[in-house]
């Protein structure tokens, strides 16, 4: 027989947009969440999503929740020159990363 944890209130939502790695989306590059999570908080994380929104996102790491860091999230998946954004705030699968010229370029002079 099984035991049930009592006490606990955690939204569940039924997620059909995860957003993936290597996948574009109409707004840009997608992400890989759990990569994300697991490469900063270690094999036992998982992405969560807390709230259904696009800022609901969470890293989870037993019942410790961590916000997700999405400039970083983009760098890590991406390279330095990557930039990331959300094209709609009800759309849960909105996440994207842009790549950006280097701006640390030297200008020719005349």
């Amino acid at each position: 027989m099984s035991s049930l944890c009592k006490g606990f209130k955690v939204p569940v939502y039924i997620v059909s947009k995860l957003p993936t790695y290597n996948h574009r989306n109409q707004w840009g590059l997608g992400l890989d969440l759990p990569s994300y999570c697991k490469d900063k908080y270690g094999l036992s994380a998982n992405v969560t999503l807390r709230e259904n929104n696009a800022l609901g996102w969470k890293c989870s790491v037993g019942t410790q929740t961590q916000d997700i860091a999405f400039e970083e999230a983009c760098s890590m998946q991406y390279g330095p020159s990557a930039r990331p954004g959300m094209g709609d705030f009800d759309d849960i699968g909105s996440w994207h990363c842009r790549l950006t010229k280097n701006l640390h370029h030297q200008s020719s002079g005349s």
